[in-house]
């Protein structure tokens, strides 16, 4: 892993995972789990935003959800009405690419700050590579090419999810 700089250990990194689909949540809970990462999950909008009151580290959210959207979480966390950190890094993850979402791409530019975007499907390796650039401020040009080992496969190119209405 990556050098984080809360020490050397991502077990110092509390991430939450924000989704409304029960199986990639399970799916990235137990591969952050499994990386040493405090997990906590959030299935809806209103559920997340009681999940950011203990104040993980990182957000790892899907922009479209039911109940609340990911960028309406996103501004509540920015402006400071969730008790928690405003500045707390948040990477957005979308099967909806941020140009073809006209509500998405003037929002995100408001948000940005501290924000990152993935379009799904997303690999695990690309995942975990721009978690660790996050957390630590800066791509780490001396770790290896990914940060993180990928969940039952040695291939870097492993998918989160693949959802059929992913573009």
């Amino acid at each position: 892993m990556a050098n984080y700089s809360k020490g050397d250990d991502a077990m110092d990194y509390k991430i939450l995972i924000v989704d409304d689909e029960p199986d990639i949540v399970s799916m990235l809970a137990s591969f952050f789990a499994g990386n040493g990462y405090q997990v906590l999950t959030a299935h809806s909008g209103m559920e997340s935003l009681r999940r950011v009151e203990q104040n993980p580290d990182i957000i790892l959210l899907d922009i479209n959800m039911p109940d609340m959207d990911g960028l309406d979480i996103a501004r509540n966390i920015r402006e400071g009405r969730t008790g928690t950190d405003a500045r707390t890094p948040i990477l957005l993850l979308s099967a909806v690419p941020l140009s073809g979402n006209a509500r998405c791409a003037p929002d995100l530019s408001r948000e940005a700050e501290n924000c990152h975007f993935l379009l799904k499907p997303v690999r695990m390796a690309q995942l975990a590579e721009t978690l660790d650039d996050m957390l630590t401020g800066a791509p780490d040009v001396s770790r290896p090419a990914h940060g993180i080992a990928d969940v039952g496969s040695n291939e870097e190119d492993t998918p989160v999810f693949i959802r059929e209405d992913a573009l």
